[in-house]
């Protein structure tokens, strides 16, 4: 695990535009959430020599973490785009940023371009109860 610490300068900070400073806290924080998250999820998922019974229980409470956390990864995705990619603050950062996350970047706007599994969890499982039961709709093949 790579743990990264950043000191911030309050006045380096209120210097720095008003959009920009809201998406670098809005990013982190969503970070803060997702590793929560994540975290959360992993260590949920470890029980064993367990009944049958209250192993699937447990799955089903993994079922809610992992649906929460696939959401936060398509918020965060949304997020990124509409904050940094939309508002051209690419263009003005990315020569800034080392290759690997350059590459990432790409890698994240090559997968959410398309349809992506992600974003149909999201919008069919994670946040959006449907009101009724559609025989037509095929949920998501996990």
């Amino acid at each position: 695990m790579k743990i990264n610490r950043w000191q911030l300068n309050k006045k380096k900070l209120q210097t720095t535009p008003k959009d920009e400073r809201a998406l670098f806290i809005l990013l982190g924080h969503a970070v803060n959430e997702i590793n929560i998250l994540n975290k959360t999820f992993y260590l949920s998922t470890m029980f064993e020599n367990e009944s049958e019974w209250v192993v699937q229980i447990h799955v089903s409470q993994n079922l809610v973490y992992a649906r929460t956390l696939i959401g936060k990864l398509y918020e965060a995705w949304q997020l990124l785009k509409k904050g940094y990619f939309q508002t051209k603050l690419s263009e003005k950062y990315d020569a800034q940023l080392e290759t690997t996350v350059v590459d990432a970047l790409k890698q994240l706007k090559k997968y959410f371009g398309p349809k992506n599994l992600i974003a149909d969890i999201r919008n069919g499982f994670s946040f959006h109860c449907s009101s009724r039961f559609d025989h037509k709709h095929k949920p998501p093949v996990l």
